[in-house]
């Protein structure tokens, strides 16, 4: 009896997200059921604990198209893409989630750095030093991060110039002249 009650749950739960928007279109809009959208990230986090991760992405996924502001729900689906090296579906949701976080958080700041590593790897140089200047302005202390735009964008080919940026604690970075491979 109990597992036909959740059955039709699902069910009820699914037809109303497929009216609105199916589950397979990114969309920006007024949440449809917060109730709902926590009960399946709530799943999703269940699932990827089991490590059954196609289960988890369904409902991660569920839960951003009954919230498409559910920002958890969005990091967690774009943590489990890049665990699974699904990393054209990550990017996306990385950005989705940096433009949804208003505080400077671990999440953010680690979803900045991903996101820049993602673009580096993808060779897309114009896009990731956005992204990592983003990230050294929310952790100026993060060394490693300065040595990785130090060791990434002194190639030879066209030439970026930034000007001075300062970061906080008074710590200053000189004009850099920056190269990519192309």
């Amino acid at each position: 009896m109990m597992l036909e009650s959740a059955h039709a749950q699902d069910s009820a739960s699914r037809d109303v997200l497929e009216r609105y928007g199916n589950l397979n279109v990114t969309r920006e809009g007024p949440t449809i059921d917060a109730e709902l959208a926590q009960k399946m990230f709530r799943r999703g986090n269940t699932y990827s604990n089991l490590q059954r991760y196609d289960e988890a992405i369904e409902e991660y996924r569920k839960a951003i198209s009954a919230d498409p502001n559910h920002s958890a729900a969005i990091r967690n689906l774009a943590n489990t893409y890049y665990f699974l090296e699904r990393y054209d579906e990550t990017k996306p949701l990385l950005a989705r989630f940096i433009e949804l976080e208003d505080a400077e958080t671990a999440a953010l700041i680690a979803a900045v750095a991903t996101l820049g590593e993602l673009e580096r790897q993808s060779r897309n140089f114009e896009v990731s030093i956005g992204y990592d200047l983003r990230a050294i302005e929310l952790d100026p202390n993060n060394d490693s991060q300065i040595h990785i735009m130090a060791n990434t964008y002194k190639m030879p080919a066209k030439p970026i110039k930034l000007s001075m940026f300062i970061v906080p604690e008074s710590r200053l970075c000189q004009t850099m002249h920056f190269s990519f491979a192309v």
